[in-house]
């Protein structure tokens, strides 16, 4: 009896409503597991978006119109406050987001050193675990030419989106 009185007995009068039972308290528990996820997680994002310092302006434009779209867009101007643990956040973010979207510019393409060239790497790094799925999705900002050197084969063999293309346009 000790057994028993551990284990959720119930009794159904049929097989529909012993479906019913089955479906409505799988539906609670989803809601309560996804209501917990929600509070306490903080990946809950679907855009990691990486840019130069320099094109913060244009960051927030195309953070705005993916956000128009229904994604949830997280960057560090937006997102970090001054005691933060940047690099750990940063690494987080990258790893459990959807997609990786690095704006490429002008800028990107002639900037050696700079944040957003770490936040490229660890992106690459992701990349390696995730087998084929369209993680990273450059934009490009402007006319950068995207065979320079200093962007990465990967971003070029991947699907380029432009700002200024039809397709991008609210």
């Amino acid at each position: 009896s000790r057994f028993l009185s551990r284990i959720d007995t119930r009794g159904y009068v049929n097989a529909k409503s012993f479906m019913t039972g089955l479906v409505l308290q799988k539906r609670a528990e989803n809601k309560s597991s996804k209501e917990e996820k929600e509070e306490n997680s903080i990946h809950n994002h679907d855009i990691f978006l990486s840019y130069s310092h320099e094109d913060k302006e244009m960051a927030i434009k195309v953070a705005e119109k993916l956000e128009y779209f229904g994604a949830k867009v997280w960057f560090d101007s937006s997102s970090l406050v001054g005691s933060d643990l940047y690099d750990q956040i940063i690494l987080e973010k990258i790893s459990t987001c959807q997609r990786f979207v690095p704006l490429l510019s002008s800028t990107t393409a002639m900037t050696q050193r700079g944040y957003f060239r770490k936040e490229w790497s660890l992106a690459l790094e992701e990349l390696k675990f995730r087998l084929g799925s369209p993680y990273i999705a450059p934009i490009c900002i402007d006319n950068v030419d995207i065979n320079l050197p200093l962007i990465p084969k990967e971003f070029r063999e991947a699907h380029l989106l432009k700002m200024q293309s039809d397709d991008f346009d609210v």
